[in-house]
């Protein structure tokens, strides 16, 4: 039963490190021409290759 419980968290500690943050830069418009400011972008699902 120990042993269970050190595996669980130990998962629960090393899942999260897998995740990945990547910082996009760049210009935002609208309409191709009006700049848009204060706008944070989410990915809806992550890219697979």
């Amino acid at each position: 039963m120990r042993s269970i419980a050190v595996i669980a968290l130990c998962l629960l500690f090393t899942v999260p490190s897998f995740a990945q943050t990547r910082v996009v830069k760049g210009k935002l418009t609208a309409f191709n021409q009006y700049p848009v400011q204060n706008v944070e972008i989410a990915s809806k699902k992550p890219n697979q290759p």
